[in-house]
C-alpha cells in the first residue's frame, strides 16, 4: 500500500513525468509488448538460475545463504541500476538517476518485501535488521550532510562504497 501511495504522489507531483502521447501506432504497441514479454521471460528464468546457483555456491563454500544474498545477488541486482545511473548522469539527467535510486529503495523495502510476504510468509532475524538499519542511517546521514552544499563527487562516492564494505564486513563477522 505504501508503495502505491508513493507512486501516486509521484504521478501527481510536479508535472515532471511528461505527457502521454495521443497518437501511438498500434504496431509499435505490439512490438514493444512482444519485446517486454520476452524480456520478462528472460528475467524470470535468470532469477531462477541465479537463486539456484547462489544456493549451490553457499553450500560448496559453506557460507550462509544470507551472506551470498548480500554479495552475489545484492550486487548482481544492482548492476542494471548502476547502468541506469551512469547513462542518466552522462545524459545530464541527474533527476532520473536520483529517482532510480530512491525508487529502488522504496520498491525493494516495501513492494518487493510485501509481495514476497504475501506469496510466502517468512521470518526476519532482528540482528540482521538492526545492522542493516544502522548502516542505512549512517548512509542517509552522510548524504544529508553533503546535500545542498556541493555536488556528490568521487570522494563522496568512495566514502559511500567504504560504508558499504564495512557493512558487509559487519554482516560477515556478526
Amino acid at each position: 500500500v505504501a508503495f502505491f501511495i508513493y507512486i501516486a504522489k509521484l504521478w501527481h507531483g510536479e508535472g515532471k513525468l511528461g505527457k502521454m502521447k495521443k497518437n501511438v501506432k498500434l504496431k509499435h504497441i505490439y512490438k514493444d509488448s512482444f519485446i517486454f514479454i520476452g524480456a520478462l521471460i528472460a528475467l524470470l528464468l535468470s532469477a531462477r538460475w541465479l537463486v539456484h546457483s547462489s544456493i549451490q555456491i553457499s553450500e560448496i563454500l559453506k557460507i550462509s545463504p544470507y551472506i551470498i544474498g548480500l554479495i552475489v545477488i545484492g550486487i548482481g541486482a544492482s548492476i542494471p541500476e548502476l547502468m541506469v545511473q551512469v547513462r542518466s548522469i552522462f545524459k545530464r539527467h541527474s533527476d532520473l538517476a536520483l529517482g532510480n535510486v530512491l525508487g529502488s529503495i522504496v520498491a525493494n523495502s516495501s513492494f518487493v518485501l510485501g509481495l514476497t510476504a504475501i506469496v510466502n510468509p517468512f521470518f526476519i532475524n532482528i540482528r540482521v535488521l538492526i545492522i542493516a538499519f544502522i548502516f542505512l542511517v549512517i548512509g542517509i546521514l552522510f548524504i544529508l550532510a553533503i546535500t545542498g552544499k556541493e555536488e556528490i563527487n568521487w570522494k563522496h562516492g568512495l566514502i559511500l562504497i567504504v560504508i558499504y564494505l564495512i557493512f558487509l564486513l559487519f554482516e560477515w563477522l556478526f
